[in-house]
């Protein structure tokens, strides 16, 4: 095995900064020592406290400390940079199963939360937090981490929060949702996509269509009409390559240059984050229902 060489730097330096946990905020000492407080009923695992300290360390811990310790950014691929995207810090945290990843959650949620609440111009928190899951069964089952749950959240069921901070904690938003919902889509018009739009970002592909008696997908190829072919063609969604007739001269495939439209980035954001964030403010319920509670969900 390996040794990781900043996975241990890490964890020698969290020991130190432990004695104490110099450089955090007021909010932050609090809930630090509620959780490692004597006589808890719902004990934390030493790998809960280890994991959501290690995220806090590498943010808020004194200077001196995390000198050496550099995360490098997760950057995109050279696809990516032509589409302008830009690189971001990723804390990872790799818990075996049955170590209590949605303790976890719940308690870096209301780190962030409350720390924002309390100092609205400290730019190292949000009071917005997103849960990206891989299914619906799963998001049903993060439904406790939602703080506007009062007394049945995760918070209180597993004691996370003290009760006087409870208040402060349920003026944060919380959505959890899946992964595939951040899929781009073309725009619409009328609910209706029968209408080719010239709206939103242009992606250019390549493929092979097979000229078929109908217009459909099947076993991963595409089949179109000849009819349907030069509509898309004189659309502008599509160019031919290339052409593969039979031997009766019938076109029989074709090499094209597909073009379709989606939604912009921002547009998905606001689709997907703004809105979900404005009605989960209005009817702060909507996210409840069908939700239990998960200790280690799948990772």
């Amino acid at each position: 095995m390996a040794p990781l060489e900043r996975v241990n730097l890490i964890r020698e330096r969290l020991a130190e900064w432990r004695k104490g946990y110099p450089g955090v905020t007021r909010t932050t000492l609090d809930l630090m020592n509620y959780w490692r407080r004597d006589g808890r009923e719902h004990r934390l695992f030493f790998a809960q406290l280890e994991a959501a300290e290690t995220v806090i360390f590498l943010v808020e811990a004194r200077a001196d400390l995390r000198q050496g310790i550099s995360v490098p950014l997760d950057e995109p691929s050279e696809a990516q940079q032509r589409e302008k995207f830009k690189p971001f810090l990723r804390y990872a945290l790799k818990m075996a199963t049955g170590r209590g990843k949605t303790m976890v959650m719940g308690m870096l949620t209301a780190w962030s939360i409350l720390n924002k609440v309390n100092d609205k111009s400290d730019a190292r928190f949000s009071d917005s937090v997103l849960v990206i899951c891989p299914n619906v069964t799963i998001r049903n089952r993060l439904g406790e981490l939602d703080p506007k749950l009062g007394e049945a959240s995760i918070y209180r069921t597993r004691d996370l929060v003290p009760p006087h901070m409870m208040a402060d904690l349920t003026q944060g938003h919380l959505l959890v949702t899946n992964w595939h919902v951040f899929e781009p889509q073309s725009p619409q018009v009328s609910d209706t996509s029968a209408r080719v739009i010239k709206a939103g970002k242009r992606i250019r592909t390549e493929e092979t269509v097979t000229i078929g008696a109908k217009t459909t997908t099947a076993r991963g190829r595409r089949y179109l009409t000849p009819e349907e072919l030069q509509k898309q063609i004189a659309a502008g969604l599509l160019n031919v390559l290339a052409e593969e007739k039979d031997k009766q001269g019938n076109l029989k495939r074709v090499r094209v240059e597909a073009f379709r439209y989606i939604e912009s980035d921002p547009a998905l954001m606001n689709r997907v984050l703004g809105k979900e964030f404005r009605e989960q403010a209005k009817h702060p319920g909507a996210q409840r229902r069908g939700a239990s509670r998960l200790s280690n969900p799948p990772a």
